[in-house]
C-alpha cells in the first residue's frame, strides 16, 4: 500500500468508524418502515370504524332516552293502565324502557372508551412512524457519507498499486469473452 493511500485511510478511519456505528444503530429502520406504515394505516381505519360505532351508539341513547322519558312521564297512561287492572304491565314496560336506556348508555361509554384507546394508539403509531421515517432518512444520508468517503479514498488509480487495476481490467475482459 502506498504511503499516500495509507495516510488517507488513516485520516478517514475515525470518521468511517463513527459513520458505521451510527449506521448500525439505524439498520432496523428500512425493514421497520413498512410495518409501521401498515400499523398506522390499520389503526386509522379502526378509529374511523369506532367513530361510526360511537355515532350509532349516541343515536341509540337519544332514542332510548326519548322512549324512557315518554313512559316515565306518562302519568295518564299509568293511570289508565291501573284503571283496567294492568298496572303491573305498565311497571314492567317502564322498567324495560329504563333498562334499555341504561344499556344504551353503557354501550356508548364502552364505545367512547374504546375510541379513546384507539386514538391514543393511533397517535403513538403516527409518532413512531415519523421517528422511523426520520431514521430511514438519516440512514440514507449516512450511507451517502460512507459512499463519498470510500470514493475519496479509493476511487481512481492508486500510486504504487497500478498492477491491481491492470489485473482488474484483465478479469473484466476475460469475463466478457467467456459470457459471449
Amino acid at each position: 500500500m502506498s504511503a499516500s493511500l495509507a495516510a488517507q485511510v488513516a485520516s478517514s478511519a475515525d470518521r468511517h468508524a463513527a459513520i458505521l456505528h451510527e449506521l448500525s444503530d439505524l439498520d432496523y429502520a428500512p425493514s421497520a418502515l413498512p410495518g409501521a406504515e401498515n400499523y398506522a394505516r390499520d389503526l386509522g381505519a379502526l378509529v374511523r370504524e369506532a367513530e361510526g360505532k360511537v355515532k350509532e351508539a349516541r343515536k341509540k341513547v337519544a332514542k332510548e332516552r326519548k322512549d324512557h322519558l315518554e313512559i316515565k312521564d306518562a302519568g295518564f297512561k299509568k293511570f289508565s293502565y291501573k284503571l283496567v287492572g294492568k298496572g303491573d304491565d305498565f311497571k314492567k314496560k317502564q322498567t324495560k324502557e329504563e333498562q334499555e336506556f341504561l344499556l344504551a348508555q353503557q354501550d356508548l361509554q364502552k364505545e367512547e372508551h374504546g375510541l379513546e384507546g384507539l386514538k391514543r394508539n393511533a397517535k403513538d403509531a403516527e409518532e413512531n412512524l415519523v421517528k422511523i421515517k426520520s431514521a430511514v432518512a438519516k440512514r440514507e444520508q449516512l450511507q451517502r457519507q460512507v459512499d463519498d468517503l470510500y470514493a475519496r479514498v479509493f476511487d481512481g488509480p492508486t500510486p504504487g498499486m497500478c498492477y491491481i487495476f491492470w489485473y482488474k481490467e484483465c478479469i473484466l475482459i476475460s469475463d466478457e469473452i467467456h459470457r459471449g
